[in-house]
């Protein structure tokens, strides 16, 4: 007795089952013939009602943004919190930056990463001292001028040649207004030279170059100096690349930020040559006729005590050597004869 009420029980649920499968279909389809139906039963939008008071408030909005235009009112909290966070980082880095610009130069020279082995511009030899010392004498140098000189393209001025300089050794060494850096994108220091300007001032120059939303090739942006010998940093990004238009515009801008701050003196490494993947040879063509030009703009010369290219490769060394006679050409009256003549 006890199965067979087992099994009448198991077939009724199975009925209700059934029943209630079917009362759904039967549901389902009038859902699909008719979607107000449920709409009116719950009492909820349809689709295109929704649809419609979407485009309403939509609508709605931009009239509302047109009304707000050129108000100052942020949208969100978050803009207004980023704003005020950026404002007091840069208050901050003003007070530091003081700090750093107006401290004497005894007291700021203990905190040189290079110690006791700085560089003044006055130890540092210009041009026309450079050739005289290392190049007159060299016979082979002297060969290469005669094979050359039909390739000197401008004149000999010697207000302009006392004003250049080659330094062969470490710009973070030089105490001097400026030194461009051959940065990236980020500014936010990286490998080379780049690197070790970053190291040498300490960590408050990644903290300001954090605020300068970053720089695009061709362009240059000036910010503290901090714990480095030179005052200031000149940030320049180069291309990648044999680009010549841009690598003079990192020359051009790098000069018009020591103009525009009133500064004498700067130095450039070898702007994009290494990883950036520039010919060296021609890089320092571009480089010299650059700043030559820069130089032969109305008084710009007069305000500039000194352009210093900081070479350490011997290539680059061998290649600015020879370079420079043919941009900043010399008075060879008496290096000629000193040289001897074969």
């Amino acid at each position: 007795m006890s199965r067979f009420a087992s099994f009448v029980c198991t077939k009724q649920n199975y009925n209700h089952l059934d029943t209630f499968r079917k009362g759904l279909n039967s549901f389902c389809r009038s859902l699909v013939t008719n979607p107000r139906s449920m709409a009116s039963a719950s009492n909820q939008p349809t689709r295109d009602e929704l649809s419609k008071q979407d485009k309403t408030e939509r609508k709605k909005s931009k009239e509302s943004n047109e009304d707000n235009e050129g108000k100052s009112s942020p949208s969100k909290y978050v803009t207004r919190g980023s704003s005020t966070l950026r404002q007091t980082k840069e208050e901050e880095m003003k007070k530091i930056k003081e700090k750093f610009l107006k401290m004497k130069k005894a007291e700021k020279r203990k905190l040189y990463k290079c110690g006791e082995n700085y560089n003044v511009l006055d130890n540092v030899e210009n041009w026309p001292q450079h050739y005289s010392k290392k190049l007159a004498q060299d016979e082979a140098m002297s060969r290469w001028w005669k094979m050359n000189k039909k390739n000197v393209a401008a004149e000999v001025n010697d207000e302009l040649n006392n004003k250049l300089s080659l330094f062969c050794g470490d710009i973070t060494t030089l105490e001097i207004d400026a030194i461009a850096n051959a940065a990236n994108e980020s500014l936010l220091g990286g490998g080379g030279v780049d690197g070790a300007i970053h190291a040498a001032a300490g960590p408050n120059l990644r903290l300001e170059c954090e605020l300068l939303n970053g720089c695009s090739g061709g362009d240059a942006k000036i910010t503290c100096g901090y714990k480095l010998p030179a005052k200031y940093v000149v940030h320049t990004v180069g291309p990648r690349g044999e680009h010549p238009k841009v690598l003079e515009s990192c020359y051009n801008k790098s000069l018009d930020l020591l103009k525009e701050n009133n500064l004498t003196s700067i130095a450039f490494p070898c702007i994009s040559t290494g990883i950036f993947g520039y010919p060296n040879m021609n890089a320092a063509k571009v480089a010299l006729g650059t700043i030559r030009k820069w130089l032969e703009k109305e008084d710009y010369a007069k305000n500039i005590d000194r352009i210093i290219m900081c070479l350490f490769l011997k290539k680059d060394i061998a290649i600015y050597d020879e370079q420079m006679q043919l941009y900043f050409p010399l008075d060879r009256g008496e290096t000629d004869h000193a040289a001897g003549e074969k």
